[in-house]
């Protein structure tokens, strides 16, 4: 039996084998360097490939690239192909999907052809279609003869010696979303010809850019006028840039049906009308949201191919997590956390394997993204997979999805003492302190709290505080911004949160305790700017938490480095002998390690998505 592997991304001469035959057997036309252009304009690219293990044939592939705006990312889908002797094998499927888990609950978009749209629709949510098809009229160079007379009403000129910021204006009322990067790489491309076209008043009306392409052919890509008259100038003067165009075997318009101008324009550049074939080509579809366009200004897309397992999985199945996770490796997690991540963060996936045809957990790793001045940091948690499936191989895979979307972004993760060795020569995350966090654990039945604690400090509820000031103050604990972050926490069922401020009225602490599974009360996080501002925050939390002594545990997760988390609990203990600590994990990073002031640190907020 065949056997098959996947590459991300792979090497310049697979994308080149591609080409060639894409071009041999579906007339796909390419630039060598279009590879090289999604991976550099794009915020982030991936390039899915199947070959065949033994003979390194290549037999499949699809591409998707992110492109963040202001309305949020909008991912587009492209190069999705089978070689003709494995179509109906069932490997296209499973290689769509792999970008759809990527792509989550984000909009996406592709152009669909007229025999895969309806697929795409059906089986993948592509289902937010324009009303209208795109057809493509194409010309034999050898059929096309450039008319005596067009208008005198408008002139061109290359795009680099036009106002770039007045060219992407122009460029905003055809797309809503910023193209300045994408337009620049693509005009700067090899084999390239890019020219704008105005009018008497010296206004942008159009521009557009003719490639040379695999198959000898003039790829038109994109076409925009305001109108077919400033159309004519703008592919009159294109035309007279490009070397021996005649020699070239064809070119085509790629148009909005319901805009029959292109049609009228490659008519008036033919020797006849009957030199002109068109075909129902593809449209545009949507995921989430249809963007529209000006189709009456659009004489050819700019790009077909990127412009316009269990993702994020119903709450049943975090719940399957939360509870094999409590009860095979003692994890803190309350069911509400699922809910809690995916409003908090700027991105957020959950990707699950289940057993085929049921919602029975396999394997889980979740992954959210967190922007903030220094850009994106991504953050790895809930890799796990149940006892009966360790072994079979899933897990790295998983965990590869995972690691394709963060890129070449800073990461972290919080390693388990097993488990850290492997997440840093496996997957880069060898910037770590040089200490471990340890878990202090008492069970409840065997706290209690002391006659006296110091006087200097005072407590109150969180929402009694000033926020920005609380906020303000947790920046001294993490760099990163965690407004929005600490709110939710915060406002999470099952949770009490209390501010410690000294006599002046300053904040120097604050703690959560939230009740998970198994009974437990879990401290997290836990800051203090020393133990005896802890120590009033502590008895004022537990206080607040009605028959406090009923729960099981109580634990505190913090850096070894610190010795004061212990103490504290040694202090709300009966005997010392009571506590139990053992090493648990520490913070890992792939770029840069991010610094935290250990010693305030009393137990970290989340041990799946934080850090501090």
């Amino acid at each position: 039996m065949t056997e098959f592997e996947t590459l991300v991304n792979p090497p310049q001469e697979i994308w080149e084998e591609i080409v060639k035959i894409t071009g041999e057997t579906d007339d796909w036309t390419f630039q060598l360097d279009d590879y090289k252009y999604w991976s550099v304009s794009y915020d982030q690219f991936w390039f899915f490939v199947i070959w065949e293990k033994e003979t390194k044939n290549f037999v499949a592939s699809v591409s998707l690239a992110r492109w963040d705006g202001d309305d949020g990312p909008l991912f587009s889908i492209g190069m999705f192909y089978c070689v003709p002797k494995y179509r109906g094998t069932g490997l296209g499927k499973p290689l769509f999907q792999n970008v759809m888990n990527i792509v989550g609950d984000n909009n996406a978009t592709l152009t669909g052809s007229v025999e895969m749209s309806e697929k795409y629709a059906r089986n993948f949510g592509f289902d937010n279609v324009p009303g209208y098809w795109h057809l493509s009229s194409s010309l034999k160079c050898a059929d096309v003869v450039i008319p005596d007379k067009i208008s005198e009403n408008y002139t061109t000129k290359l795009w680099c010696d036009v106002d770039y910021e007045s060219l992407t204006a122009y460029d905003r009322t055809i797309c809503a979303r910023d193209r300045k990067k994408i337009m620049t790489n693509w005009f700067n491309l090899e084999d390239t010809f890019t020219r704008v076209v105005f009018d008497g008043s010296g206004k942008i009306v159009g521009y557009s850019t003719i490639r040379l392409v695999t198959k000898n052919k003039l790829n038109i890509a994109p076409f925009y006028a305001d109108n077919i008259e400033a159309a004519e100038v703008l592919l009159k003067d294109l035309l007279s840039m490009i070397p021996n165009w005649q020699q070239y075997a064809s070119f085509a318009f790629l148009y909005p049906e319901c805009n029959m101008d292109p049609l009228a324009l490659l008519e008036k550049f033919a020797k006849n009308k009957e030199s002109v074939s068109t075909v129902t080509a593809l449209r545009s579809q949507f995921t989430k949201k249809f963007i529209a366009t000006p189709a009456h200004k659009v004489y050819a897309l700019v790009d077909c191919a990127h412009q316009f397992t269990l993702v994020n999985p119903p709450q049943e199945v975090f719940d399957q997590i939360v509870k094999y996770t409590s009860e095979t490796e003692d994890w803190a997690s309350q069911t509400g956390d699922y809910k809690l991540w995916l409003s908090s963060y700027d991105q957020f996936w959950l990707v699950t394997v289940v057993e085929k045809g049921t919602t029975n957990l396999v394997a889980s790793v979740s992954l959210a993204r967190w922007d903030g001045d220094d850009g994106p940091l991504f953050s790895i948690g809930m890799f796990y997979c149940v006892p009966k499936y360790r072994g079979t191989g899933l897990g790295k895979p998983l965990f590869q999805n995972v690691m394709d979307i963060v890129g070449d972004n800073n990461a972290t993760l919080t390693g388990v003492v097993k488990m850290s060795p492997k997440y840093a020569s496996d997957f880069g995350f060898d910037k770590y302190p040089e200490h471990w966090h340890l878990f202090s654990s008492v069970k409840c039945a065997d706290m209690v709290i002391p006659d006296k604690v110091s006087e200097k400090y005072t407590t109150k509820l969180w929402s009694d505080v000033d926020y920005e000031t609380l906020t303000a103050y947790d920046r001294t604990i993490c760099v990163r911004n965690r407004k929005k972050i600490i709110s939710a926490w915060f406002n999470s069922v099952d949770t009490c949160s209390r501010v410690v401020l000294d006599e002046s009225g300053k904040i120097v602490g604050y703690a959560t305790v939230r009740r998970v599974l198994k009974n437990r009360l879990s401290p997290a996080p836990f800051y203090a700017d020393n133990i005896e501002a802890a120590e009033v925050l502590l008895k004022d939390l537990l206080s607040i938490i009605p028959n406090w002594q009923q729960y099981a545990s109580f634990g505190l997760l913090y850096p070894g480095c610190n010795k004061d988390p212990f103490e504290l609990l040694k202090k709300f203990t009966k005997r010392r002998e009571d506590i139990s600590t053992s090493r648990f994990i520490r913070s890992q990073f792939t770029k840069e390690l991010i610094s935290t002031p250990d010693h305030k640190v009393y137990s970290l907020s989340d041990i799946a998505h934080q850090f501090v």
